[in-house]
């Protein structure tokens, strides 16, 4: 695909979700998730974007739904479309599993990856969730935490290992044997810690043994983390245009508030701030590209997601102080822009946890 195709898919996309989202609510910020908007992502082949072809989708790059990612942050759109269209589209791309592709082209359930296990790690490390086999039955028992976009009607994608070897499962949120504990977040999302107890499992639900499946739930871990950084950048973006919109619009001392030196600099910070963010996501997803699995492929992606959820949460508090009172109330967009940012900061490891992981990386990489 030459430079120029590639610019001009990327442009159509971007001005398609504009165009899609800002009708969504008159050109504010979205309020809720909606599963009407799902079905149109599905229609709209968002959800197979990077599904290669031979699996029924538009075989594109991480690029392209990283750009999508970004515009739905601007918008506040809350569907799951990382945790369960981005994040498992990797993972039948790497691995070749059909049973997922075809649930992202609309003849399944809705997908959510399970690997988390402490509150404090985010990594997609040895899992201590077991695959048993006990008088011919295989059957699956552990606990994930922070389960992102679950619902009963989900499937879960569980890594997990047995005898020395890792695996990914897929098993039914509904399936005997199956707790599950739901949490509701800032924004109004939900997710769950999930307790598996002998939950039987066919071979058809064994997605994939081996290295390979270690890899790919790692490797679809720094995706996804790459994808919420994006989110969060966009958010933040959302939340500048609020702002100004505002304060051109808002009159004290029979002047637009925008017009006080001390209102333009807190604007000239936030601007500086995404600029910023933006060009550290970009960064990360090129590394993505071309270091994997490698210590500064790391060090970008926590640099990235920490600065992307740095930025959203300045951003959004600041909208809120330059809104005034009225920037509390309910009914107003930038208490909106918080309890998102809030949300999305957190997810995916937050901005501690990763800058011990950009610390040990920056380490490893001075020892090599």
């Amino acid at each position: 695909m030459t430079d120029e195709l590639h610019e001009e898919i990327r442009k159509q996309l971007r001005d398609s979700a504009e165009r899609y989202f800002g009708d969504q609510n008159d050109g504010r910020p979205l309020r809720s998730n909606d599963a009407g908007r799902w079905q149109d992502y599905l229609d709209f082949g968002w959800l197979s974007l990077n599904l290669p072809e031979h699996l029924g989708g538009s075989g594109l790059s991480h690029t392209y739904t990283s750009e999508l990612l970004e515009s739905m942050g601007y918008w506040l759109a809350r569907e799951p479309y990382l945790f369960s269209a981005v994040f498992p589209a990797y993972l039948a791309r790497s691995l070749e599993i059909r049973s997922i592709a075809a649930s992202l082209l609309g003849s399944g359930r809705r997908l959510v990856p399970a690997w988390q296990e402490s509150d404090a790690d985010n990594t997609a490390g040895w899992s201590t969730t077991l695959v048993k086999q006990v008088d011919g039955t295989r059957t699956i028992s552990g606990r994930k935490v922070f389960v992102p976009a679950w619902d009963m009607n989900s499937d879960l994608i569980v890594n997990a290992c047995a005898d020395g070897m890792h695996y990914l499962v897929r098993v039914p949120s509904d399936a005997v044997g199956v707790q599950a504990i739901p949490k509701r977040m800032a924004d109004g999302s939900t997710t769950a810690d999930i307790t598996l107890q002998n939950v039987p499992v066919s071979e058809a639900f064994i997605l994939a043994a081996g290295p390979r499946a270690h890899h790919a739930i790692e490797a679809g871990v720094q995706l996804a983390t790459i994808g919420m950084s994006a989110q969060l950048h966009g958010l933040a973006r959302g939340a500048l245009a609020t702002i100004v919109s505002y304060v051109n619009q808002r009159i004290q001392f029979g002047q637009a508030i925008g017009q006080f030196q001390a209102v333009r600099h807190r604007i000239a910070d936030i601007a500086i701030a995404i600029e910023l963010a933006g060009a550290s996501w970009r960064h990360a997803l090129k590394a993505y590209e071309t270091h994997a699995g490698s210590a500064e492929l790391r060090m970008a992606v926590g640099a990235a997601k920490i600065a992307c959820s740095e930025t959203a949460l300045l951003a959004a508090k600041q909208c809120i102080q330059l809104h005034g009172a009225i920037g509390y109330t309910e009914e107003a967009d930038p208490g909106q822009y918080l309890k998102v940012a809030l949300t999305w900061a957190t997810q995916l490891g937050g901005s501690l946890w990763h800058l011990e992981q950009v610390a040990s990386s920056e380490i490893e990489v001075q020892l090599a």
